[in-house]
């Protein structure tokens, strides 16, 4: 919801709050669709401001179509729900002071590294998936998945694919140590929070490193994984090349997954808005290559499904334009062709 100046209000805007007149009785109603009459009456009447409702509060969500899932989705989605079992016992298991069993890692592991070697499709596969209140969960899921594609896409080998999804299972594990005061907060953390929130990185490194069966690598990943390239991350601030490949990868998995996932306090964002943000800080805080290939390959799997525009139309992905990977052409339900590349308009869901 916006508050609007009374001289720049539109026919068409709707009405978020009651508009009163001095002696407090209801002059517009909120919810009212205002009219040039409306408009010019409020301005006359010495309204100075009104609260307008947002494009997207008017969208209904739940009234929009959404396909059914061919058969290929479902078979993921069972390994999917398999694997995150698994992964909830993992953490369950951890949490209550038990030892890191690193052969439930791996079985975990290998159920992803199948999907990722074998799916083409994966991350629309991934658009599936309903979110719930799992959120440490399902985020360790998405992260060792979203990990290994980007060792894939990378051409890395197989065994560092492995490691990869490994290490992007684990990355969040030292958050099991941090106050659930914090960790299950319903809204944003407070400087000093976030400071102990910082340290889950370091918890999670000290809680791998002393098992000698995990690869030194998949430990530094997940120390390193919130540090950035100018220098701006954390525990220690390493800059460029000081941060390990896998810390690199693991970034990128990390800020897209958390970024499309609910929180507490916001709702989530489309792949192609996480995706402005990731091309954004390309070359600023995410590593330029890492970056770059992530967001050529993400945005081409996406070409055929249905969208959201934040105009509320609908309609399909039909190219990506190979210099802005994130601001694809969108055919209408019109027939009309949009290029995203040249509008303000944004992708604000994929419907499928």
């Amino acid at each position: 919801m916006r508050i609007v100046n009374s001289n720049k209000l539109k026919p068409g805007d709707t009405v978020g709050r009651d508009v009163l007149t001095k002696h407090g009785s209801i002059f517009i109603a909120k919810e009212t669709v205002l009219t040039e009459h409306m408009i010019y009456k409020l301005i006359s009447l010495g309204v100075d401001n009104v609260h307008v409702k947002d494009l997207e509060e008017l969208i209904d969500y739940e009234s929009i179509p959404r396909p059914k899932p061919p058969e290929d989705i479902v078979e993921f989605t069972d390994k999917y729900q398999q694997a995150l079992f698994l992964t909830g016992e993992l953490l369950d298991a951890i949490a209550s002071g038990k030892k890191l069993e690193t052969e439930m890692i791996r079985e975990i592991v290998d159920i992803v590294y199948g999907q990722v070697m074998s799916t083409n499709n994966i991350l629309g596969r991934l658009t599936y998936q309903k979110h719930d209140n799992q959120y440490l969960n399902k985020h360790s899921l998405n992260v060792a998945i979203l990990s290994g594609i980007i060792g894939k896409w990378l051409n890395r080998s197989n065994g560092e694919v492995r490691r990869l999804i490994f290490a992007g299972l684990t990355h969040d594990l030292g958050k099991l140590k941090v106050p659930k005061r914090i960790l299950d907060k319903p809204s944003r953390l407070t400087d000093e929070e976030f400071k102990e929130m910082q340290k889950h990185s370091a918890f999670g490194y000290q809680l791998l490193n002393t098992k000698a069966d995990i690869s030194k690598d998949v430990a530094l990943a997940v120390l390193q994984h919130h540090e950035r390239e100018d220098g701006s991350g954390y525990p220690t601030g390493l800059k460029g090349e000081a941060i390990h490949l896998f810390g690199k990868i693991l970034a990128v998995a990390d800020v897209y997954d958390a970024m499309s996932s609910n929180k507490n306090y916001r709702d989530k964002f489309s792949p192609f808005q996480v995706a402005e943000q990731i091309a954004q800080n390309s070359f600023g805080s995410m590593d330029p290559r890492v970056s770059r290939v992530f967001l050529d390959n993400i945005s081409r799997f996406y070409v055929g499904n249905s969208i959201l525009l934040s105009d509320g139309k609908i309609g399909d992905i039909i190219y990506i334009n190979p210099s802005e990977p994130t601001r694809p052409v969108i055919k209408l339900e019109t027939g009309d062709f949009l290029d995203l590349s040249k509008s303000k308009l944004k992708i604000i869901d994929i419907l499928g």
